[in-house]
């Protein structure tokens, strides 16, 4: 459904930088000014042609599919974190670098077992 050159393009600018970085903000400390000062590092691959073209592309699925959001992240197994690369919610978006600790079990079984790949998963619902 997406680009994957540019997805590649994308998680290795973020990756790249999550690693280098010192000073790492979690999504928990969301609106501090050490959490915007850590995702600023990140806001030129928002201005690539790479990132503007995979968001509109999870965007069009999002939107087709009545989705509160669509997203893409990488696991980062050294920390055992979630990093956003491209996420196409309409608000509270979280931009490339944002990270939190994995949470859910389909992502652990994933960080265990990564040659099996991630199942899909949908949070959020009555269902």
């Amino acid at each position: 459904m997406v680009d994957p050159a540019r997805v590649l393009n994308i998680r290795e600018k973020v990756v790249e930088k999550f690693k280098t970085c010192e000073n790492r903000v979690s999504s928990e400390k969301w609106g501090t000014p050490e959490f915007d000062a850590y995702l600023e590092q990140y806001a030129e691959i928002m201005e690539t042609e790479d990132y503007k073209v995979i968001r509109k592309q999870l965007e069009i699925v999002q939107d087709s599919h009545h989705l509160n959001c669509a997203y893409l992240i990488w696991f980062d197994l050294e920390t055992e974190s979630t990093i956003y690369l491209v996420d196409a919610s309409h608000e509270d978006n979280c931009p490339p670098g944002c990270f939190d600790e994995i949470m859910y079990e389909v992502d652990h079984e994933a960080m265990r077992n990564p040659q099996n790949g991630i199942a899909s998963d949908v949070t959020n619902t009555e269902e």
